[in-house]
């Protein structure tokens, strides 16, 4: 018999690969396992502020792939308009956006409990509430 404090040690050195995979582990390991790949998209808005890029040449990559960050480019056309970056915490996972020549830039937000291994929910932090304000 294993008494769970044995059980919980052994499986924090493990990093709880064999033990338990949380939602944020395996949402981790299927987003990695898209690297290199690219996918068009297409804008689903009815705003006016969004008409430029409804019918805009869209498309996402997954294009730096590493242990702690995973980077995602959003381009139109040839042109970047955005990275999201994924960052692997003690605590979950981190989504930034960012957004080069924009003041608009680095908001985000970290992983919910609510999230699962195919959907990952990343409310707006404090921070993101503060620049939006701004």
């Amino acid at each position: 018999m294993i008494k769970l404090p044995v059980f919980a040690s052994v499986c924090g050195a493990l990093l709880l690969s064999s033990c338990v995979q949380p939602a944020e582990q395996e949402f981790w390991q299927r987003l990695n396992a898209l690297c290199g790949n690219a996918y068009e998209g297409k804008l689903v808005s009815s705003d006016p502020q969004d008409a430029d890029f409804v019918e805009a040449d869209l498309w996402m990559e997954v294009s730096d792939c590493g242990s702690r960050d995973i980077t995602v480019d959003f381009m139109n056309g040839e042109e970047a308009v955005g990275h999201w970056i994924l960052t692997r915490r003690e605590d979950g996972m981190e989504l930034r956006h960012v957004h080069e020549g924009d003041a608009l830039t680095g908001y985000g937000g970290y992983s919910t409990d609510n999230s699962s291994g195919s959907r990952m929910n990343f409310p707006a932090d404090q921070a993101t509430k503060d620049l939006f304000d701004r």
